[in-house]
């Protein structure tokens, strides 16, 4: 009878502990899982910014190559007035051009909070 309850509380105390690895089991389970999540969300960051810096990186070479059209025009027009009268009117439509392209990809602001009023006494 002494080793039939020996043999029951050891039975108890296996059973026991495999129920606590169980929970700590489900509980790394959990956090791997949440892991998977953040990678995937970070990834997404990611693969958005290196998209923005390569559009970035596109808006600065067509400026630079639009400066680069602009001088050439204008040691070609010389002292022209009339080559000078159109590189003006050119360099106002790609100026119009540029600041609507500027503000239609410009995000607006965000407002800015307004503190909560706090009533006097």
């Amino acid at each position: 009878m002494l080793a039939e309850n020996l043999v029951l509380d050891l039975l108890r105390e296996v059973l026991k502990a495999q129920q606590d690895n169980n929970l700590l089991l489900d509980g790394l389970a959990k956090s791997l899982a949440k892991l998977g999540t953040q990678e995937t969300d970070i990834m997404a960051d990611l693969s958005s910014l290196e998209a923005d810096v390569k559009a970035n990186g596109d808006a600065v070479a067509s400026a630079v190559t639009l400066l680069q059209g602009l001088k050439a025009q204008l040691d070609a027009a010389g002292t022209d007035a009339a080559k000078l009268a159109d590189l003006s009117a050119s360099i106002e439509a790609n100026t119009s051009n540029l600041a609507a392209a500027v503000a239609a990809n410009t995000p607006a602001a965000a407002p800015t909070p307004v503190p909560p009023s706090v009533p006097t006494p």
